[in-house]
């Protein structure tokens, strides 16, 4: 047998308490000997019967049941009046034992209801346990399910924002080169400007120079068309440098924007994409700045060209 009354399982340490399951236990054999006797009435073979039931159940609740160490008072109680009850029946002396029989059969039922509820009891504390670990459970999966989930997101907006990096990097490096081949020029035209006014009298030293207003005229207007091409080449190479180092830094916040808005609501994360997109795109960047340069150059030909023609009217 299991359960509270089986020894070495937790259960109660009350004697008394063993006592009574070990009359329980003799009960069978009691009401055995008792049922087999010829001068019983039927009003007590129905109380034997029933009290086998009761006994019977008994043994089945003390296997599905764990009982309190600290065994309550009024159930010592009724075990001890328990004991009383069936050595009176075993030991009765008279004509009719249906009083005592009656009076076990009203004691087993007080114990078995309250075994019946202690079960019930401990069924309800099972199931709160079962629920507060399946809660736990769920809550960590949940957790787990939403940590997944933020990843998958980040992970999803890192392969979309793969290729508008890759548009920004192709701008980058291909402003790079424009303003390479712009600072090029540049350099190709100090070197020429160099050699114009001081290469040749270095290399050419025996080369004789008419020094007349023709000449000067021509070095005048040579040196303002450098001066004014040298300085639109310059500011074409540190625009293109400008638009490159903003597609370069456009590109490395496309990386770290999945990872700096994770923790972020999804309102304020749809805000943030909404304002970046306004920013980076449909932008005509340094446009203004590109025709101010070329008017600037158009302007300083045109200056140029008076100044010959009204050179030659002096002349």
């Amino acid at each position: 047998m299991t359960g509270f009354g089986t020894p070495g399982v937790s259960g109660s340490n009350d004697p008394q308490y063993h006592l009574f399951l070990q009359g329980i236990l003799s009960s069978h054999q009691i009401l055995k000997e008792i049922l087999s006797q010829k001068d019983l009435s039927i009003e007590e073979k129905d109380v034997i019967e029933s009290l086998e039931k009761q006994i019977n159940s008994i043994e089945e609740l003390n296997k599905e049941i764990i009982f309190d160490p600290k065994t309550p008072t009024f159930f010592k109680h009724l075990t001890s009046k328990f004991l009383q009850v069936i050595y009176k029946v075993e030991h009765f002396k008279g004509d009719s034992r249906l009083d005592p029989l009656l009076e076990l059969e009203d004691i087993l039922t007080k114990i078995l209801k309250y075994l019946e509820d202690l079960k019930e009891q401990q069924i309800v504390k099972t199931i709160r346990i079962r629920n507060k670990e399946l809660m736990s459970s769920l809550e960590e999966n949940n957790n787990l399910t939403n940590e997944y989930l933020t990843k998958s997101k980040v992970l999803v907006d890192d392969l979309r924002n793969t290729t508008l990096k890759e548009i920004y990097d192709d701008e980058y490096r291909s402003h790079n080169r424009i303003a390479f081949i712009y600072e090029l020029v540049f350099y190709c035209l100090i070197f020429f400007m160099l050699f114009y006014f001081m290469g040749i009298i270095e290399l050419f030293p025996n080369m004789k120079v008419q020094h007349g207003i023709d000449f000067y005229i021509q070095r005048i207007s040579i040196l303002v068309l450098s001066t004014t091409l040298a300085a639109f080449l310059l500011k074409r190479s540190f625009a293109n440098r400008k638009i490159a180092m903003e597609a370069f830094k456009t590109a490395k916040e496309l990386v770290a924007l999945p990872r700096f808005i994770e923790p972020l609501p999804q309102e304020t994360q749809d805000k943030i994409r909404f304002d970046l997109a306004y920013k980076y795109f449909g932008n005509n960047i340094e446009v203004s700045k590109h025709n101010d340069e070329s008017n600037l150059m158009a302007e300083s030909i045109k200056a140029n060209t008076e100044f010959l023609k009204a050179m030659k009217e002096i002349k």
